[in-house]
């Protein structure tokens, strides 16, 4: 992940999701079975489907490139390929360093 902080003081970070959003969240009160239960569903469930996600990418499915604003989502950009990934993060890290990076860079 690359963090930042522009001349007026306000955080920006850019960084690759890695995975979608698709876990169920743990309750912190469950105790004993239930969450054993919900973790080894999600270990399970990630132990499926990490290996179609690991040959999606490497066949060129997109990253999605979240740009963060004092930790709040600005906005999310998909680019193929990882190199390719690697410079716009690159790129928005050094434009949010030189206060050029606007509130939304896809407005």
């Amino acid at each position: 992940m690359a963090a930042v902080t522009d001349p007026n003081g306000v955080r920006w970070s850019v960084h690759r999701r890695w995975r979608p959003h698709y876990l169920n969240a743990v309750n912190p009160t469950d105790t004993g079975d239930a969450l054993i239960s919900e973790l080894t569903f999600n270990l399970l469930l990630i132990a499926v489907t990490w290996p179609f996600w690991f040959i999606a990418k490497w066949l060129g499915v997109r990253w999605k490139i979240v740009i963060e604003r004092d930790g709040t989502v600005v906005s999310e950009t998909l680019v193929r390929g990882w190199r390719r990934s690697q410079r716009y993060i690159e790129e928005l890290t050094q434009s949010a360093a030189a206060d050029t990076l606007p509130q939304s860079p896809e407005s």
